[in-house]
């Protein structure tokens, strides 16, 4: 994406910081908040491309949530100059944007979308290939511990199994406990959706994933600004999002026989059908998706 439209501009001046020292009295619209802002647009027969015209204020009369106070929200559409910066600092690190707009919907993923419905995220930033998103079915692994050497037989072979086939690996956050897996994924060409909770710039310069980017094997999305920090409450947002998008999940955990992501159970601890495996190695060929 070289240019953006002027509904993704709307929308970003409304939900995105632009400056890791943003004051505060100048907070983004959060996914709810853009959610309930967003529907009173469209049952007024508004749109987000209005609030760019002068005198937007007039249209607005009728708005009425004690949260998003219209002087908010002048403050927020105020920030073009701030926004041209950032878009042109992502730019330059081949970050793109996509919103749930129409204009996006080849891209932006559906299953988050239908899933989270309102409080899906207005904007993904990512970086790499965006193609991926929407492709086919998305398997994710429920890790909840660090693997031992028989349990990392066992990962890599269902790792292996993938390639082939119409799943696309889901990865959410780079946790010390997802490093195997995603080396594994990597070496065995496997499509990958990383999905993090913060410093997507970070991850986009990491000499780790830059051969994977430059061949559209990997593409990674954050539903916070590029720049964002570590945050307890995004990373739990965000890991409902991961939930939401994938339609399959293989856990190898220890504790709970079977988890269950926010659309239906779809996780089944294949640590139970090994039993562990910790007498008997795995052998090539013996586990199947």
């Amino acid at each position: 994406m070289n240019t953006l439209t002027e509904l993704t501009k709307a929308i970003l001046l409304l939900t995105s910081d632009f400056l890791k020292d943003k004051e505060p009295k100048i907070s983004p619209l959060n996914a709810d908040e853009w959610g309930r802002f967003s529907k009173w647009l469209n049952t007024n027969s508004l749109s987000p491309l209005d609030l760019l015209k002068v005198g937007f204020e007039e249209k607005l009369l009728a708005w009425n949530d004690a949260g998003i106070p219209l002087d908010r929200i002048k403050l927020l559409m105020n920030r073009g100059m701030a926004l041209s910066l950032a878009f042109e600092k992502w730019q330059k690190m081949g970050i793109w944007v996509i919103t749930k707009a129409p204009e996006d919907k080849k891209y932006y993923p559906k299953r988050i979308k239908d899933i989270c419905r309102h409080n899906a995220p207005p904007i993904l930033y990512g970086v790499g290939n965006r193609d991926i998103l929407n492709r086919s079915e998305t398997i994710g692994f429920l890790i909840d511990h660090v693997l031992n050497d028989y349990e990392k037989e066992y990962l890599k072979f269902h790792v292996k199994s993938i390639g082939g086939t119409q799943y696309v690996l889901a990865v959410c956050e780079l946790e010390k406990k997802n490093v195997f897996l995603v080396d594994e994924a990597l070496n065995a060409g496997v499509n990958i959706i990383m999905i993090v909770s913060n410093d997507l710039v970070g991850a986009a310069l990491n000499k780790k994933y830059r051969n994977a980017l430059m061949q559209n094997q990997l593409v990674i999305i954050s539903p916070y600004y590029p720049e964002a920090v570590l945050n307890e409450i995004n990373n739990k947002i965000t890991n409902s999002y991961y939930n939401a998008l994938t339609s399959l999940c293989l856990g190898f955990s220890k504790y709970v026989p079977v988890m269950g992501n926010i659309e239906s159970d779809k996780t089944v601890n294949v640590l139970n059908d090994a039993d562990m495996m910790e007498e008997e190695k795995p052998k090539q060929g013996t586990f199947e998706l």
